[in-house]
């Protein structure tokens, strides 16, 4: 089963905020000026749309979302 994994470049990314805006559940900015925090780094696919859109207007390219698959459980 596929699932997503969000990822950001901490040294290319300008805080800008955008990512933010679009979608709060899972980016936040700290509050020292730092590079933007992924909260969930696997949220949930009904938020791919807006994952999408938040990586094409991120102004420094510094936000990656892909589909990885499910990772395999040992037992």
């Amino acid at each position: 089963m596929d699932r997503l994994e969000v990822t950001i470049d901490p040294l290319v990314c300008a805080c800008t905020g955008y990512c933010v805006q679009i979608v709060p559940a899972v980016f936040d900015l700290p509050d020292d000026d730092g590079p933007t925090i992924i909260l969930d780094p696997h949220p949930p696919m009904d938020l791919i749309h807006e994952l999408r859109e938040a990586e094409n207007l991120c102004p420094t390219q510094a936000i990656r979302v892909e589909l990885t698959g499910e990772p395999e459980q040992e037992g």
